[in-house]
């Protein structure tokens, strides 16, 4: 159940890249919780309009209203670099 960190831990150890340097996209609270947990970025994707305080409150980096952001939205973050 979220925000349990161990979903975002295994997806990033079977994908052989440290929990930092993934990416979660979320679109509920506990989701940007579990990840901040993990040490994971997040990009917080508000379906509605009443999700945007709400999911920048809890900690997501980047928060988008529209699928067709989040593409820039995770360039923004230059996971890259880190």
């Amino acid at each position: 159940m979220k925000p349990d960190v161990r979903p975002i831990l295994r997806a990033a150890q079977e994908a052989g890249v440290p929990s930092d340097r993934c990416l979660l996209i979320g679109d509920t609270p506990t989701d940007i919780e579990a990840a901040e947990k993990a040490g994971t970025p997040t990009i917080g994707y508000a379906k509605r309009e009443s999700r945007v305080h709400e999911l920048g409150a809890v900690g997501a980096d980047v928060v988008v209203e529209s699928i067709a952001l989040l593409a820039e939205a995770a360039g923004a973050l230059q996971l890259d670099s880190q």
